[in-house]
């Protein structure tokens, strides 16, 4: 019996080999499913998803000259995942039919972390023949090229515009290199998305701001916040913040979301960190935080920055793209840095 994940398949499959996307070229869809995905588990979400590509079809008017090549991939697990992406990409490379190859990523944030990392680890991800497009079908949809359906269908039926994507390069000491795609942060706001992801299938509504809430009232006393020093690198500029910090992270990019397109970085700027207050001032503040109002506040520092380098004297959560690791105070210091254009997506 036909589930909606089958359906999927159909509707979304079919919908590829109709697209005129990069008009008058041959184009190679691969889709990389995470069958785990919070709106692939969750029936009304994934039904939902049919409704709108089938509607977007029915209202527009598709015509390609070349019928793309599909191939739908439902991953069994996340090593799965990881050699079927390296597989497909190397088949890519070889590819000299296909003028366009696009590996569609259907899963939530982490999926897309995991899955590009793996990609840079195998030096893949700056292949030339590779195009990425993740697909908003997690719980957060904060690390994904487009907000919803509608916008991928309008995408893949545009005429097609290719982007070059940042990403984080993060070198935590005697830990393995890691990657993020969106934003690394520290201390509180790690713990909001521990929490987050542990609760958010249990808990329904807007987790992420019950576990601020939480967070506020009992962060500090499983992680006394200690004074940090941040080295900060721009270009030729390069200076040192020495305090306690309640909030610390850097984007890849200004202009980036978390915790369900809450506006951390509602400007250009793509480095924050805030200033420690006392917990009757946070909850008097929180809500500009959660709204990205909080660029105005004299608690709130915002840069431009290449490279950042922190030094604390504790254990300290570090969360990357929704994916929480327990550092040690071994682990320090931890460089993090910006590389420019690193790959492309379609967008």
């Amino acid at each position: 019996m036909k589930n909606e994940l089958d359906d999927f398949i159909d509707i979304f499959g079919n919908f590829l080999k109709s697209v005129n996307l990069f008009s008058n070229s041959m184009v190679s869809f691969e889709v990389l499913i995470n069958p785990s995905a919070g709106s692939i588990i969750n029936s009304k979400k994934l039904k939902a998803i049919n409704k709108e590509i089938k509607n977007f079809k029915t209202e527009n008017t598709i015509n390609s000259k070349f019928s793309p090549n599909v191939q739908m991939h439902i991953t069994r697990s996340l090593s799965h995942a990881q050699i079927k992406a390296l597989e497909i990409v190397d088949n890519f490379v070889q590819d000299k039919l296909s003028t366009y190859k696009i590996l569609i990523l259907a899963g939530g944030d982490g999926f897309h972390k995991d899955i590009c990392s793996s990609l840079i680890k195998g030096n893949l991800i700056n292949k030339e023949e590779l195009i990425i497009f993740r697909l908003p079908m997690g719980t957060g949809n904060d690390n994904c090229d487009c907000d919803n359906f509608y916008e991928v269908c309008r995408i893949l039926s545009s005429p097609g515009n290719i982007q070059k994507s940042n990403l984080l390069v993060i070198k935590p000491k005697g830990l393995e290199t890691d990657y993020s795609f969106n934003i690394t942060s520290f201390g509180m706001d790690a713990y909001v998305c521990q929490l987050t992801e542990k609760w958010k299938r249990k808990i329904p509504g807007d987790i992420y701001k019950v576990m601020v809430d939480l967070s506020l009232l009992f962060y500090d006393l499983i992680y006394p916040i200690k004074e940090s020093c941040v080295l900060i690198k721009y270009r030729n500029k390069e200076y040192k913040s020495i305090g306690k910090k309640l909030l610390l992270l850097i984007g890849a990019k200004g202009y980036s979301t978390y915790g369900g397109k809450k506006k951390i970085l509602p400007d250009e700027n793509n480095f924050l960190f805030v200033d420690f207050i006392s917990l009757f001032k946070r909850l008097l503040v929180k809500g500009k935080f959660l709204k990205g109002s909080h660029i105005n506040l004299p608690i709130s520092h915002f840069d431009i920055v290449d490279e950042i380098t922190v030094e604390y004297s504790d254990s300290l959560l570090m969360e990357l793209d929704g994916e929480v690791t327990s550092l040690k105070p071994e682990n320090f210091p931890v460089t993090i840095e910006v590389l420019k254009e690193s790959f492309k997506v379609l967008g």
